[in-house]
């Protein structure tokens, strides 16, 4: 079955390294979107560049897509992101970040989130952790599966408690609700290399066909999903960089670019890194 592939990435508007990553290899159906995320930055500090975010959603993607042989796409895909979770912990471990020097602030690990999706057939087996997620809509653009984002509610609970500082409410965020599957309260995982962090894995599958465009994203990209004209964008998007090829990408992120601006008075988020790999069925 022919398939048709697009890979978008834009920076942040935020000054800060682009700490997305993806890849997508078409040949063999397998494609990874990772959001890095941010460490805490004192006032008056400059982040890093490289940021050490960006190398683990980097890792992720690699080892994610590489390793799979796609036999068995389900059980695959936990083994996936169980290797690129050990991957990570090595990137931590060789820059002495452990659960022994961390201090959940500065000295806090690398880490991503992110999505796995793999093509066998008409069906579209996926992993994520975290606000990364897959939207998938027909040739009327009209949604039929969006993955559900299971971190909004916290980040809505996280903003309306009382804090005295950023840096007090970002203590609590990581110390105390990141990777806590055993506690008794309502928790997110990340992964940090921290085994824990794989109980927080959700795993599907859809039905794909032909016309129907699946879209694996970061964080960035989700006010976006909701709104149709971005999906006609995206759709015709692909379309334009099958027919003209790799010449293509400026006009690609141009026409893309346009739709986000669009919108830029109906959604929060406006201001991160944006990254989407769109897939559909010729």
């Amino acid at each position: 079955m022919a398939i048709r592939v697009l890979a978008f990435k834009r920076a942040n508007t935020k000054g800060k390294p682009n700490e997305d990553a993806l890849l997508a290899l078409r040949d063999r159906g397998r494609f990874a979107v990772a959001d890095g995320v941010t460490r805490f930055l004192p006032e008056g500090h400059q982040y890093p560049d490289p940021s050490p975010a960006s190398g683990v959603a980097a890792i992720f993607c690699g080892y994610a897509v590489r390793c799979m042989q796609g036999v068995r796409p389900e059980t695959e895909i936990r083994k996936a992101f169980r290797d690129a979770n050990v991957w990570i912990r090595r990137f931590n471990d060789e820059n002495g970040i452990t659960k022994e020097t961390t201090d959940y602030l500065e000295k806090d690990f690398a880490c991503c989130v992110g999505i796995l999706g793999v093509l066998a057939g008409n069906r579209l087996h996926y992993g994520y952790i975290g606000d990364c997620g897959l939207m998938v809509f027909n040739q009327s653009l009209k949604p039929i599966h969006l993955t559900p984002n299971n971190l909004a509610p916290l980040e809505r609970f996280k903003e309306g408690c009382g804090f005295s500082s950023k840096k007090e409410r970002t203590l609590w965020w990581r110390r105390d609700m990141r990777n806590k599957p055993d506690t008794r309260h309502l928790t997110y995982g990340v992964l940090t290399g921290e085994p824990e962090a794989l109980h927080y894995l959700e795993t599907g599958s859809v039905r794909l066909l032909p016309g129907d465009t699946a879209i694996l994203f970061s964080d960035g990209i989700l006010p976006f999903v909701f709104e149709s004209s971005f999906r006609e964008a995206a759709a015709k998007a692909v379309l334009l960089s099958e027919s003209v090829g790799e010449l293509a990408l400026s006009e690609i992120d141009k026409y893309i670019g346009d739709a986000l601006s669009r919108l830029a008075g109906r959604a929060a988020n406006l201001d991160d890194d944006k990254s989407f790999i769109a897939i559909q069925l010729a």
